[in-house]
């Protein structure tokens, strides 16, 4: 139980610090590209990494029945592209 919480600080300072440092890198990366390839690069960035997570993440579940382990994979991808997809619309136009 205490490594699960060291490990659950860890994440949080490493959170704070990736929140933290964005902004510095956003104003320099408005001096040589325009906001919409910015932000263009940003949810590429984010989608890969969300899917290598996914890709990678091991379920430590019991087996269902055959079938439903992949209707709910492909429901988890397709509610993940959908959450993207408004994310990336929000920040188009804001």
């Amino acid at each position: 139980m205490k490594n699960k919480k060291i490990l659950g600080n860890i994440i949080l300072i490493l959170v704070a610090a990736i929140w933290g440092t964005a902004f510095v890198f956003q104003r320099v990366g408005m001096d040589s590209i325009e906001p919409m390839t910015f932000n263009a690069a940003r949810m590429t960035l984010a989608a890969i990494a969300i899917g290598m997570v996914t890709m990678f993440r091991r379920r430590r579940s019991t087996p269902d029945k055959t079938g439903e382990k992949e209707r709910g994979k492909k429901t988890i991808i397709i509610g993940g592209i959908c959450c993207g997809a408004f994310l990336a619309l929000g920040s188009l136009f804001q």
